[in-house]
C-alpha cells in the first residue's frame, strides 16, 4: 500500500507529495475451534486520511481529506452485520479541508502526522455524507448495497445540497428494444425468467429510475426520470421534473444489427411545442457502427446529411473524418 509518493520536474526538484494513512480490518472469526481465525490476519485495507501536498516557487501548500466507513453494528450503525454485505467497504463520510501553508522543509520531508498536524475543525471545507440501503432480495442479485442519498454539509453541520436516487421503479423498466436472433439468441438470458434468480430479485436491475435534486433556496425537489430496456440500457430521459406520463423526453433505439449493443438512433423533442419562440420540430441522428469493433462510421441527421469516419490504421485510430459527397479531409 502506497503511503508516500513524490512527483518530481525534469531537473529532479521536488514538486507534490501524496502522503496516505490506511486503516486494516482483523480476522473474521470462524467459529471453528478446528480452524480458528488467524490472529494476525489483516484484511480490507481503505484510505483513512490523505495528504496531498504541492510546492511551487519555493512555497508549499497541503490539504487533507478524511473518510471515514461505515461501521456495522457499533454506535448505533444500523447496516447489517452480515458479512456478505460487504458494509465495512461502503465510504459514508468524507471531510475536505481547505489548504495551509508549510514550510518548505516539512513539505519535503515532513512524516503523515506533522502534516496533518496543521489541520482541525477549523479548516474543514466541506463534508461529504452518503446513505446507504441494505437488501436481500438485491443481494441476491449481488447488489450488495444501494446509494440511496448523498448531501454535501458545510463544516457546522449544515445541509448544502443533497441528492435522492430512486432504483428500479416499475414505470421506468418496461421498454422494450426487440428481441435477440440468429447466433444473438443464446448471448442474453432474460433475468426475469431466470429460474436460477429467486423470484423476489429477478425484476430487479439496480437501475437508478429517478434522480432527485434538493433545492436549497427554495426547499424544493427538481428531478429526473430515466427508463431502460429489458438489457439495461437507457431508452428515455425525461427533462427535469416531468415524468412517464409526459411526452418531454430523449429517446435512443438499438439495433438488432448490432444486438442491441450500441445506440443507433436520438431523437430529442422540439425546443417549443408551441412554435412560438423556437421550432415545434424535434431532430434526431442516426449512427453505424463497425459490429466486429463497436467503433462508429457514420453519423447522419434529420437533414440527411452524413459524417462518415475511416479507421486506416493498424491501432483502429481515426485516419479521416469527413461529410459524404464532400472531399474527404485528412
Amino acid at each position: 500500500m502506497p503511503v508516500d509518493e513524490r512527483s518530481f520536474d525534469e531537473n529532479n526538484v521536488l514538486r507534490s507529495r501524496t502522503l496516505t494513512e490506511w486503516t486494516v480490518h482483523g480476522p473474521v472469526a470462524t467459529n471453528d475451534p478446528i480452524r480458528p481465525a488467524n490472529s494476525l490476519a489483516q484484511r480490507d485495507p481503505q484510505v483513512a486520511r490523505t495528504v496531498s501536498v504541492i510546492i511551487e516557487n519555493g512555497q508549499a501548500l497541503a490539504t487533507l481529506s478524511e473518510n471515514e466507513y461505515e461501521t456495522p453494528g457499533v454506535n448505533n450503525n444500523t447496516a447489517p452485520t452480515d458479512a456478505e454485505y460487504f458494509a465495512h467497504l461502503n465510504l459514508k463520510r468524507t471531510k475536505s479541508h481547505h489548504f495551509r501553508n508549510i514550510p518548505l522543509s516539512l513539505a519535503q520531508t515532513g512524516t503523515f502526522s506533522q502534516i496533518a498536524g496543521y489541520f482541525n475543525s477549523s479548516t474543514i471545507a466541506t463534508i461529504g455524507e452518503t446513505d446507504y440501503a441494505y437488501i436481500p432480495d438485491y443481494k441476491a442479485r449481488g447488489i450488495n448495497s444501494l446509494p440511496t442519498e448523498s448531501r454535501a454539509l458545510d463544516k457546522e453541520g449544515n445541509v448544502l445540497t443533497k441528492t435522492q436516487t430512486l432504483f428500479d421503479e416499475q414505470n421506468y423498466l418496461g421498454a422494450s428494444s426487440g428481441y435477440l436472433s440468429g447466433n444473438l439468441v443464446s448471448t442474453w438470458t432474460d433475468p426475469s425468467t431466470d429460474l436460477s434468480i429467486p423470484a423476489n430479485s429477478r425484476l430487479l436491475r439496480g437501475k437508478p429510475t429517478t434522480t432527485k435534486l434538493w433545492n436549497n433556496e427554495t426547499n424544493s425537489w427538481i428531478s429526473s426520470c430515466v427508463q431502460y430496456d429489458q438489457y439495461g440500457s437507457p431508452r428515455k430521459a425525461w427533462e427535469p421534473n416531468e415524468d412517464y406520463n409526459s411526452s418531454r423526453f430523449t429517446e435512443t433505439e438499438y439495433s438488432s444489427d448490432y444486438g442491441f449493443a450500441y445506440p443507433t438512433k436520438v431523437t430529442t423533442p422540439p425546443p417549443d411545442p408551441t412554435n412560438t419562440h423556437g421550432t415545434n420540430s424535434g431532430s434526431f441522428i442516426t449512427t453505424s457502427y463497425d459490429f466486429m469493433t463497436g467503433l462508429p462510421l457514420t453519423v447522419s441527421n434529420e437533414f440527411g446529411q452524413t459524417t462518415k469516419t475511416e479507421y486506416n490504421d493498424a491501432l483502429l485510430r481515426p485516419t479521416k473524418v469527413y461529410g459524404l459527397l464532400i472531399s474527404p479531409s485528412q
